[in-house]
This record gives C-alpha cells, sequence and structure tokens, in this order.
C-alpha cells in the first residue's frame, strides 16, 4: 500500500448528545409534503482547508450532516462514507433517530460494510464505501446522520456538491473555510436558472465562504430527459493558492496548465522499446506508407489486441501505465489503451496526443475547475492527419470504425494533452444520417392476412454498434435479438444471419425468414384496410404538456422501412394514400404507398435530426408528432377473393 502510515479507522459513536436539539412538533408534515415519502431538512457540507499534512500540506475536512423527516412508511438510503485508501481517511460516522415523542436512539452499527467500489471492467482499485443501512423507521421520526473524512492530497481534488433532491429540500448548504491567506477558485452551475453566489466573511484568521439554497422543490425526473446531475445547481470548489513551508504554491490555473503537465506525465509514459517498434513494423507491413493509412492500421490493432482491465490506485486514476506494460499484460484501461496507441503511431511517425473526455449518455458535463479530480472520466486519443486535421479516435471501442466516435463521445468538451498545452475543444456530433436503420420485408400473405417472408437489416454508423457487438460477443441468439427489431409488431423472425459484419466495418447487414399472422383485419366480403400504424411501431408520442426538462436522445438518427406485401392470386388493391411528408425543426417523417405487380410496397422515412429538444421546442415537437401519427393513420384498401378470406 502506497503511504503505510494511512490507516482507514472508522470511529461509530460520539455521544446522540453531539446533534442539535430538535423540536419534532415545529417541522414539516406529510400535509406541506402531501407527494413525499420524506423531506430533507438539512443538507450540508462543511470543507475546512487546513495546514495538516506533512510539511504542512494542506489537507481537507469534510463534515457531512444529512437529517430528513420521514412522512410516509419507506426506507431510508444507508449512510455512506466513501474514500480511497491513498487520499482519504473516514475519521468517524454516526447517525440517531428522533421518534415522533422525542426519545432518541442511535443507529446500530452491527451490519457495517466495508467494500471495494467498481464493476466488472475494473481489476483493482482502491476505492472503497462503509455503508451502515437506516432501519425502517416510524412516520413522523427524524432521522439524522454526520460522517466526517480527511482529504489527504488536495491536488486531485475538488469539492463538487449538489443542491436539490429528488424528495422537497428545507436547506442545502456547503461551507468552506481556510486559513486567511489562502485562496480558493469556485464555480456555480444554476441548472434551475436561479444564479446564486456565496456569502463571504472573515472571523479571525480564518476565511469562510457559505453557498445556501432553501425550500427546493423535490427534482422531477422525467423519462428520456437530462442526466439527474444537470437537472439541480452545482457547486465546485478547490484549493487555488496556499501556503507550505513558507513557499507559495498554485494549482493550476487554466486548462492549458492543466493539458501542459498531464502531457509531461503521459509523455514518460509513452517510452519505445525494441518490442513496440517490432510490433508496429509487423503491423505496418503490408500498409500503405501513408499517414491515414498506417493510423488506421494501429488503432484497429490496439482496439482488437488490449483487452479493457482497469486497475486504478492512487494517481493511477489520472495517470497511465506505460506502454511496454500494457503490451506485456494485453490489458489496459481507457487511458491505458490511449497511451499505447499514442506510443504505436509515434514510433510509426504519425502526430497524436492523449485527450481528456467526460463520456456520456446524452448530457456532456460542462468542464468546470482544472483540476485532475474534475471534469472528465475517459480518454482518447486526437490523431494529426496531415489531410485531415485532427481525428478523435477511441480505442476503447472495438466496434468503432477508425474516425468516428461512439455517442458516449459525441458533443464532449475535451482537452488535448500536448507539450505546451492545449485549450479545451469539442468533439463533433454525428449527423443523422450517418446513423441509419433500414429494414426491408417481403411478405407473402394469404387471405387472411397470415403470411412469411424475409427481413434485411441494415445499420451504419452509431446504429450499427449494438449489432456489431451481439456479433462480437456471439451470444447465439441472433434470431431472438433480430425478433425484437422488426418494427411489425405481429411478426416472428425464425431464423437469422450476417451478411455483412467486421469490427471496423460502417456498414452492418443482417437477413432472416419470419412469419406473421393476422397482419390486418378483413371483413367477409374480402375487403381489408391496411394502415401504417398497423405495419409498422410508432415512432413517438407526444410529450405531456406539463414536462419541465429537455428531451435528450443518445444522437440523431435516420430510420427506414420498407414492406413489400404478395397479395394471393385473384386480389386486389383498389386504392392506396397519398404520398405524405411532414417536416419539422427537430425532425422528417416521409409515407409512400406504390401498386407493384401482385401487390403493394409500403416505405416509411423517419429522421431525428436534433439530438436534444428543448423544452421550449417541445410544443412544436408534438404538433410534428401528431401530424405523423395522423398520417400513418391513411389506409389502403385490399380486396380479396371470398372464398380465400374465409
Amino acid at each position: 500500500m502506497r503511504n503505510g502510515w494511512l490507516v482507514v479507522a472508522v470511529s461509530l459513536w460520539g455521544c446522540a448528545s453531539g446533534f442539535a436539539t430538535l423540536d419534532v412538533k415545529t417541522l414539516p408534515t406529510a400535509k406541506d409534503h402531501p407527494n413525499a415519502k420524506y423531506v430533507v431538512l438539512l443538507d450540508e457540507t462543511v470543507a475546512r482547508f487546513v495546514p495538516e499534512g506533512p510539511g504542512g500540506a494542506p489537507q481537507v475536512i469534510l463534515t457531512s450532516r444529512w437529517r430528513a423527516k420521514i412522512l410516509k412508511p419507506t426506507v431510508l438510503p444507508p449512510m455512506r462514507a466513501w474514500y480511497s485508501r491513498t487520499f482519504t481517511h473516514v475519521e468517524s460516522m454516526r447517525g440517531r433517530v428522533v421518534k415522533p415523542d422525542g426519545t432518541e436512539e442511535r443507529i446500530d452499527d452491527e451490519k457495517r460494510s466495508d467494500r471495494p467500489v467498481f464493476d466488472g471492467s475494473v481489476l483493482f482499485t482502491d476505492d472503497r464505501v462503509v455503508e451502515i443501512p437506516v432501519p425502517p423507521l416510524p412516520v413522523g421520526s427524524v432521522f439524522e446522520s454526520e460522517i466526517v473524512t480527511r482529504r489527504l492530497d488536495v491536488k486531485p481534488y475538488v469539492l463538487r456538491e449538489r443542491f436539490g433532491d429528488e424528495v422537497p429540500v428545507v436547506a442545502a448548504r456547503v461551507i468552506v473555510t481556510t486559513p486567511r491567506d489562502w485562496v480558493i477558485r469556485w464555480t456555480v452551475q444554476s441548472f434551475d436558472g436561479k444564479p446564486f453566489a456565496p456569502q463571504e466573511e472573515i472571523e479571525g484568521d480564518v476565511k469562510k465562504w457559505t453557498f445556501e439554497r432553501r425550500d427546493l422543490p423535490a427534482v422531477n425526473i422525467d423519462p428520456q430527459g437530462p442526466a439527474s446531475w444537470a437537472l439541480v445547481p452545482l457547486v465546485a470548489v478547490r484549493l487555488e493558492e496556499w501556503k507550505e513551508q513558507g513557499q507559495t504554491k498554485q494549482a493550476f490555473p487554466s486548462p492549458e496548465a492543466l493539458s501542459a503537465w498531464l502531457a509531461t506525465q503521459y509523455a514518460e509514459q509513452a517510452r519505445v522499446t525494441p518490442e513496440l517498434e517490432s510490433t508496429v513494423k509487423q503491423v505496418l507491413a503490408e500498409v500503405p506508407d501513408e499517414p491515414n493509412a498506417k493510423a488506421r492500421a494501429l488503432y484497429e490493432y490496439a482496439c482488437r489486441s488490449i483487452q479493457y482491465c482497469a486497475i486504478e490506485i492512487g494517481y493511477g486514476g489520472w495517470i497511465p501505465h506505460d506502454a511496454p506494460t500494457v503490451q506485456k499484460g494485453r490489458y489496459g484501461d481507457c487511458k491505458d489503451k490511449a497511451t499505447y496507441l499514442h506510443t504505436l503511431l509515434r514510433i510509426a511517425g504519425v502526430s497524436s496526443a492523449p485527450t481528456l473526455i467526460y463520456s456520456h449518455t446524452g448530457t456532456p458535463m460542462p468542464f468546470q475547475l482544472p483540476s485532475l479530480g474534475a471534469n472528465f472520466n475517459h480518454a482518447i486519443l486526437a490523431v494529426d492527419l496531415p489531410d485531415g486535421g485532427t481525428v478523435y479516435a477511441d480505442p476503447t471501442w472495438r466496434a468503432v470504425p477508425f474516425g468516428q466516435l461512439p455517442p458516449n463521445d459525441q458533443e464532449a468538451t475535451v482537452l488535448e494533452l500536448r507539450e505546451g498545452g492545449a485549450p479545451l475543444k469539442r468533439t463533433p456530433a454525428s449527423p443523422a444520417e450517418s446513423n441509419l436503420e433500414r429494414q426491408a420485408v417481403t411478405l407473402t400473405l394469404d387471405g387472411r392476412g397470415d403470411g412469411e417472408g424475409t427481413i434485411s437489416l441494415e445499420t451504419r454508423g452509431a446504429n450499427a454498434l449494438p449489432v456489431k457487438q451481439r456479433l462480437l460477443t456471439g451470444t447465439g441468439k441472433l434470431a431472438e435479438w433480430l425478433g425484437h427489431q422488426v418494427w411489425n409488431r405481429s411478426a416472428h423472425v425464425a431464423t437469422a444471419r450476417p451478411t455483412v459484419t467486421g469490427d471496423f466495418v460502417d456498414r452492418v447487414a443482417v437477413e432472416g425468414t419470419l412469419e406473421v399472422r393476422q397482419l390486418f383485419a378483413r371483413s367477409t366480403q374480402g375487403d381489408a384496410l391496411l394502415r401504417v400504424s398497423e405495419l409498422f411501431e410508432p415512432w413517438g408520442h407526444p410529450w405531456p404538456e406539463n414536462r419541465k426538462t429537455n428531451v435528450v436522445y443518445p444522437y440523431a438518427e435516420t430510420m427506414e422501412s420498407s414492406l413489400v406485401l404478395k397479395l394471393p392470386p385473384g386480389s386486389e388493391v383498389r386504392s392506396v394514400p397519398q404520398d405524405i411528408e411532414v417536416e419539422s425543426a427537430d425532425g422528417a417523417y416521409r409515407s409512400r404507398w406504390k401498386k407493384i405487380d401482385g401487390g403493394l410496397e409500403v416505405t416509411r422515412t423517419m429522421t431525428r435530426r436534433n439530438r436534444v429538444i428543448p423544452v421550449a421546442r417541445l410544443p412544436e415537437a408534438n404538433r410534428f408528432i401528431s401530424e405523423v401519427l395522423h398520417a400513418e393513420h391513411a389506409a389502403a384498401v385490399l380486396r380479396f377473393p371470398v372464398e380465400a378470406s374465409r
């Protein structure tokens, strides 16, 4: 273990009298918050920056206090203290319950756990959590907790606190103190449109900043909405300047300074060895001596040959393992793989720069303060090509072609790590036409509306990724998976096989056979109506008029479908609807009907132009969706032989 003197010692109990005296009769009731299971009375974090590290180095003592009153039967979240063996000391945890009659009980720690915190992609990390469950409490009770931790190294540290919860919050507060001659830097991102600043004061030799919000309503989390963190105000604070052994120390003053410092750290890990040179020579043996071709070949090699797996201990969460170690072990996390590819490209004479990014699921994270411990959760590579400028590549994704980025990396703020520093940039978004899903179905029907036929599924861009991942993992259930993708609700896929596939191809195609039952309803006289809404799943539904948040999709896309119906002998297509086109700022829709020899062809094209639909544009979006749903009720009229329809 690094820093052998570091011990995690958890003192669970102080005396209950250490908490403030409460008069439960004066607290909010269920009448005040009729829709809430509980109300947060206090959510407070006090951060004291103190010169108590080795040689007077700064540390942070964090005291988190949380108080809630139970309004309806519920179970509160457990008490949790997150820590890292390298960076954090958990000093104390305690909790109490004040019952409706005013009596107090402390929270029993017999079920306390202290466990690692990582998922299956991480081999080992020193991140851990101490957790104490809170038992079910009587309605009217008040639960209160206090957790004290000490941050031992402030270099990568940024205090980030959100104001708000899924239940009402009476008071939310962040208090920061430092010695008088120290300086902090703070930002407030007020996602609710109500900006605020801290109250600043000086008390003797201590400076104090208080950020506070009161009477916060419950956060409304809408379906297909922004990430929950983007719905509440966010305060970020870090130490900017301090005294250490009589000398003035400073944090990174700008993104460029952070870029320059990290570039030197990464450069030390991009060591060239004869083994790496031999690898590059083998990979490029039959590749044209051209930067784009060499970059593509080495990118595909790095994606295929290095398994994603992370070992993150201390600064290993931000500084990669060196390239020779990654090659020898054949595994690494995102920054390891980016550094490995960076080293291979360097040997091949292609310029590149490891690049930090916040990988997201639809809501890019805004940049806050230049620090190791904020803003970024992923590493990719910026590849400099003479004919195409900078191309971003993510070697963590095996199924993404060179020159493209997965949706998680698009429209995100990035910091390229370059000698001398680099400014913040933003990755591009892929247009709707590049993210395609096209389905083509041919069916031979009988007079009852039953039939069988074939299906082909073609995908490109972001829509191709789940198909390629499915084929790469080889689950053996391709037909079952394809059946879930078919836009016709009455279809059953019997067989499926890939026709165009590969790790890094943009276009992937699958074909199969399918059956349908009762594709349409018909009269006893043999007449039938056929609507788009009966053939395909609807594109969407209007959003509630009282929705408060933007609609967020992973990416813009185009979806095309065609259906060829071969009717039984003696059948007739008596009429078809007119072609329909609907346009809006956010999307486009087109449906076409066509009589063909022996049957009918229906095509539908839908385009989602924008990944995000702002709340202000939702009325227009709803009008568009309503027009589309109305258009899909237009019907073709078919006539079948009477004997065939019985």
